[in-house]
């Protein structure tokens, strides 16, 4: 990984080297006294690179992930032993940091409640002290957030601007087991008869699991986004935590310091989630199976969208045209109600349906509104719906 310059093409072959040999069954004990010198000199970053290349090889998910958590307890030593760069307060990585530090100690927290439920079997049958437990897991459930978050904001990012960064999709594959095991758990506490073998079982596993993502974090991912990754950019992660939240740190008050341009060099206009060309846009708009009519704050018809096929005709003479010109006399009074409605704050969304021979279509209204709540005009979509009445059961699968 070019970006991190502690690192050397050597060191990092001979770990893989370690990796496939220990992964083909050798000896591990005489694995590690054969490549204990460059296992000792290892840094956080090498294992990115390491775990990228083991990702190119194919191996099985599941037997990738068993062979990840073998060479990081040979690993462990070197690894906690790094010195760290420090976050800055109130960072995206520092949050993460935050995060992971809560989660620890209601895990030490709920692991004496588990060794108290092992040694007191009446428990079981305790719906009280159930509902108890049951709550505990709930709470630790919530922290699939910081999952979320970061497999929304930082591994994109990491996609972006590392060379080796296939290792997040290995680090996605145990979060989907916690999130499983969670499930269970749950499931089990909510059952008459916990099978309490099974149930100790998919416990050790979460345990085992959570325990090593905040560790791997905490000692390899951050550390090395730390050291690759632009104060800019990391800036920007942090925005997205207002989106996406994370689970025991409060993301509510994050102060933005970028100063985001509307348009860009390249003529791009920012929408705040992205940047994309006016073309892009139209194609955008007319590619949704909706028509959209959005109406200012002034009530003036400002844009129309131009889908294939139009449920409603439109021309641009309708543009700057007062809304209630744009209606017959028995049903102008209703729109009035609707904008009326949306202006004073009554109502922020209305709908109708009706049938139009074959087709049956869904007219909604929807109030848009800024970031201060102000009223800034009506948006008016429109569907058929025929095809979505229609549907039955589920499709989870490709069918063409």
């Amino acid at each position: 990984m070019s970006e991190f310059t502690n690192n050397t093409k050597e060191r990092v072959e001979q770990l893989v080297s370690y990796a496939v040999e220990l992964y083909s069954g050798n000896n591990g004990a005489e694995l590690i006294k054969k490549y204990q010198p460059i296992i000792d000199q290892l840094i956080p970053s090498d294992l990115i690179v390491v775990f990228d290349a083991l990702m190119q090889k194919n191996i099985e998910i599941s037997e990738l992930k068993s062979l990840a958590n073998k060479i990081l307890n040979v690993f462990y030593k070197s690894v906690n032993e790094y010195p760290l760069i420090e976050a800055k307060e109130n960072s995206f990585i520092a949050l993460l940091n935050e995060d992971n530090k809560t989660v620890t100690e209601k895990l030490l927290v709920l692991k004496s409640e588990i060794k108290h439920f092992n040694k007191n079997q009446e428990s079981l049958k305790d719906k009280a002290y159930l509902q108890k437990l049951k709550n505990q897991f709930l709470d630790l459930q919530k922290f699939t957030f910081h999952y979320t978050a970061k497999e929304n904001i930082l591994f994109p990012l990491l996609e972006m601007h590392w060379e080796h960064y296939k290792c997040v999709q290995l680090m996605w594959s145990y979060h989907d087991d916690i999130r499983r095991n969670l499930k269970l758990i749950i499931a089990e506490l909510e059952t008459e008869n916990i099978d309490l073998k099974s149930f100790n079982r998919t416990v050790g596993d979460l345990y085992f699991a959570m325990y090593a993502i905040v560790f791997r974090e905490d000692k390899i991912l951050f550390p090395t986004v730390l050291e690759s990754i632009s104060n800019e950019n990391l800036e920007k992660a942090l925005q997205g935590l207002k989106d996406i939240p994370l689970a025991y740190v409060n993301t509510k008050n994050i102060q933005s310091h970028l100063v985001e341009q509307a348009i860009n060099s390249e003529g791009d206009i920012n929408l705040g989630t992205g940047s994309v060309s006016v073309e892009q846009i139209k194609m955008m708009f007319n590619h949704l199976p909706v028509d959209i009519t959005y109406v200012d704050e002034t009530d003036e018809v400002k844009y129309f969208s131009t889908p294939k096929h139009r449920i409603f005709p439109r021309t641009v003479a309708v543009i700057g045209r007062k809304v209630h010109h744009c209606h017959p006399p028995e049903s102008v009074h209703i729109v009035e109600k609707i904008v009326e409605s949306f202006k004073n704050g009554d109502k922020d969304e209305a709908a109708f349906w009706i049938k139009m021979g074959p087709n049956f279509v869904l007219i909604k209204y929807f109030a848009v509104r800024d970031e201060n709540k102000q009223y800034k005009g009506v948006l008016e979509v429109s569907q058929e719906i025929s095809d979505i009445r229609a549907l039955e059961g589920e499709r989870r699968l490709l069918d063409w």
